[in-house]
């Protein structure tokens, strides 16, 4: 997966424009932290019971320990 990166004048002289892009950049980091989160989840979901165990957690455990890595 590659990751590139665009970069936005600072919109002085246009009202609000530095708030709207302060939220599309949140908005972007958001989306990251969540696809990251969902690839943890279905990585340790496809994991065996005993794999599991071994890391010291149950299939109930996956979402909480996803959500607390991810989402604090």
């Amino acid at each position: 997966m590659s990751s590139s990166s665009i970069t936005f004048s600072t919109g002085h002289g246009v009202p609000g424009f530095s708030g709207v892009m302060s939220a599309i950049v949140a908005l972007a980091g958001s989306l990251r932290r969540a696809q990251a989160a969902a690839a943890e989840f279905e990585r340790l979901n496809a994991l065996s019971d005993r794999a599991l165990a071994r890391d010291g957690l149950s299939r109930t455990d996956i979402a909480r320990v996803v959500m607390e890595r991810h989402f604090g």
